[in-house]
């Protein structure tokens, strides 16, 4: 699942960035985007890019930080298509 993909699903704003949230729930943060436009969101869109996991960044004392937790998943370098009903 990594590289180019093409994912479709439900634009929503999260507290760390635009998100793009699947119908199987899976959720995909799009890099350097840190909202949708009013009128986007809770519409479908279409993303193609390459998708990048990063994981949670730890301090010194290698504790995680508390906001992100699990692995994030990244598509950079993407293009979004609005899906029209």
């Amino acid at each position: 699942m990594f590289g180019q993909v093409t994912i479709t699903g439900t634009a929503k704003d999260a507290k760390a960035g635009a998100v793009v949230i699947t119908s199987d729930n899976q959720v995909y943060y799009l890099d350097k985007l840190d909202a949708w436009n009013k009128d986007v969101v809770g519409k479908q869109v279409r993303v193609t890019g390459k998708v990048v996991v990063k994981n949670p960044e730890k301090n010194d004392r290698q504790e995680t930080r508390a906001e992100i937790t699990t692995p994030v998943k990244i598509i950079k370098r993407h293009k979004v298509e609005l899906i029209l009903d």
